[in-house]
């Protein structure tokens, strides 16, 4: 064999070499990006899940307030009145809004909670229809009717069950793998 022939085949043989290194260096730095972009994903995913746990605990003990002051309706605690029970949970409830609005403007910003945010507003609406009807039999008596009263407090419980199975889903699908 030629000098130029052995020169030739080592030459294109290592340039075959070279292109073959290159090719399985690469495919390896493909599958390593790969890796590291779904890391910087799920980490960006769990940050997010963080700041919505913190953002939505006040959403929640709202849900869970307005459940158990459905569940109080049923009954009046020994050494309290149908009066007392009633003034504490129009406060209760009004705390609670009050909480919720808080963070309303963060959840206003934080992209992905328009449905908490829908939730809450009917939420509230409901809350808001009720504690000024009490408000109005209080000034003027018998101005709404009790089958009235009943019908916004079960829209109001309706509204607050909405509220936290909304939140609990979301929740839920921020803790679902990439």
């Amino acid at each position: 064999m030629s000098g130029w022939v052995t020169f030739g085949a080592s030459v294109v043989g290592g340039a075959v070499a070279a292109a073959a290194a290159l090719g399985a260096v690469a495919l390896g730095q493909r599958g390593e990006n790969s890796r590291a972009s779904k890391a910087d994903q799920q980490w960006l995913r769990d940050r997010k899940g963080e700041r919505l746990r913190h953002l939505y605990e006040p959403f929640v003990e709202f849900g869970l307030l307005l459940q158990q002051v459905a569940r109080e309706k049923a009954y009046v605690l020994p050494g309290d009145t149908v009066d007392d029970r009633d003034r504490r949970h129009q406060l209760q409830m009004t705390e609670g809004m009050h909480r919720v609005s808080t963070v309303i403007a963060a959840t206003v910003i934080e992209p992905g909670t328009s449905e908490v945010r829908t939730a809450y507003k009917s939420t509230y609406e409901a809350c808001d229809k009720y504690l000024r009807s009490l408000t109005m039999i209080a000034q003027v008596p018998g101005s709404t009717s009790l089958d009235d009263l009943k019908k916004q407090f079960e829209a109001i419980s309706a509204a607050a069950d909405t509220l936290q199975s909304t939140v609990l889903g979301q929740l839920e699908e921020l803790e679902k793998p990439i």
